[in-house]
């Protein structure tokens, strides 16, 4: 063979590998970056399937942290619900019998006092037979504090000598007792205390006289147009249609505060009436009465029922204007005034709870109160004559 045959062959086989070489690495490329594509397509797929993933995660998080929170306050109520009912129930046999004995000491208690009250009203209402009882309600502030300053023997021969211009014989006054709206007179007999009421006070002391009791009746559901209040001629015109004699009613008034200040939608109200003769509130009682042509049944007025609390002491059945014991705290419970108080402490006087004394939800409260609804419910319908 030729050099030059030869040159040729090796020129053409070194061209062909070139070529073979040059396709070679386009292929190689070629699945390289379908590879790299393959790649990223996958790198695409994790990324979102990491997305998914932390969405889900923090919606688990924020729902666990939810239901932990729940249960963190359930199991808060819980335990201190847990803390109060241990803390407040007996926890041995002996702890049981001496609760029980200790309510049992308290029901004891609460019947002895019962009964001091109902003894000390029995004799409030046999003194009061031997007693008259002058008030100041028209007096001057001058007669007032002239009355408060001035010793007893001195009122006392004021009041006798009024007794004597009167011209009633045989009556010796023995004393008198103060009050906070007047005096109390007080002579031997029942007959002599009646007999005083014949008196003219004035002789003794300017605008003084013989406080006569009021016998109130409660009118519920009237309607609020057929009584004017305000108008003078109102009690006249009640004595008229239920014939009555003239000055039997002496005052008319709302029963409860709110009545007075009513607003437009208010159709109905009730109303006390008060009568100086209690035979006639109880005719009044018995047979109804007429407001306006309109027929009604009223019932007996019974303020001693309601609840009375001393704004002073904070115990019951008095007020603060006749209360002679030491000050107690209606807020804290300490030894002074409620209106000096600067604490920020509230603790019941009566249970110890932190609320203030006068609370309606206050155990010694509805007690009182429950008290005073049997007292009601016992009590005769008609007043006493």
């Amino acid at each position: 063979m030729e050099v030059t045959t030869f040159t040729k062959i090796a020129t053409r086989i070194q061209q062909a590998w070139e070529q073979a070489k040059a396709a070679f690495r386009f292929h190689e490329e070629k699945v390289i970056i379908k590879s790299l594509k393959h790649i990223q397509a996958s790198v695409t797929s994790l990324e979102q399937k990491y997305e998914n993933i932390h969405v889900k995660t923090t919606e688990s998080n924020t729902e666990m942290t939810r239901k932990l929170n729940e249960i963190q306050a359930t199991t808060t109520r819980n335990h201190k619900a847990i803390e109060r009912t241990a803390k407040e129930a007996p926890k041995t046999y002996a702890d049981i019998i001496k609760a029980s004995v200790t309510d049992t000491k308290e029901k004891e208690i609460a019947e002895i006092r019962a009964r001091q009250r109902q003894q000390r009203d029995a004799l409030r209402q046999e003194r009061s037979k031997y007693e008259v009882t002058l008030t100041t309600k028209q007096a001057t502030d001058e007669i007032k504090e002239q009355i408060m300053t001035m010793p007893a023997k001195e009122i006392t021969e004021r009041c006798q000598q009024a007794v004597e211009k009167a011209s009633i014989p045989g009556i010796k006054l023995q004393g008198i007792n103060k009050l906070a709206g007047g005096i109390r007179v007080r002579c031997m007999t029942e007959e002599q205390a009646k007999a005083l009421h014949a008196v003219n006070w004035g002789e003794a002391f300017e605008g003084i006289k013989t406080h006569e009791p009021n016998h109130g009746i409660v009118i519920n559901g009237m309607p609020i147009d057929d009584l004017d209040l305000e108008d003078p001629k109102t009690i006249r015109l009640l004595e008229v249609a239920n014939n009555f004699p003239p000055g039997t009613i002496t005052k008319v008034t709302y029963l409860r505060r709110k009545d007075k200040q009513r607003s437009s939608k208010t159709k109905h109200c009730s109303i006390v009436i008060y009568f100086n003769n209690p035979h006639m509130a109880n005719r009044c009682l018995t047979n109804g009465c007429y407001i306006n042509y309109h027929f009604y049944q009223p019932i007996r007025f019974t303020p001693q029922f309601q609840v009375m609390q001393c704004f002073n002491c904070c115990e019951y059945g008095h007020r603060a204007a006749n209360c002679k014991r030491k000050s107690r705290c209606g807020k804290c419970a300490g030894k002074h005034n409620t209106k000096e108080c600067d604490s920020t402490t509230v603790q019941c006087v009566h249970c110890k709870d932190p609320h203030e004394a006068w609370r309606h939800e206050c155990p010694a409260w509805i007690a009182e109160k429950c008290r005073l609804e049997e007292l009601r419910d016992r009590s005769p319908d008609l007043f006493t004559v």
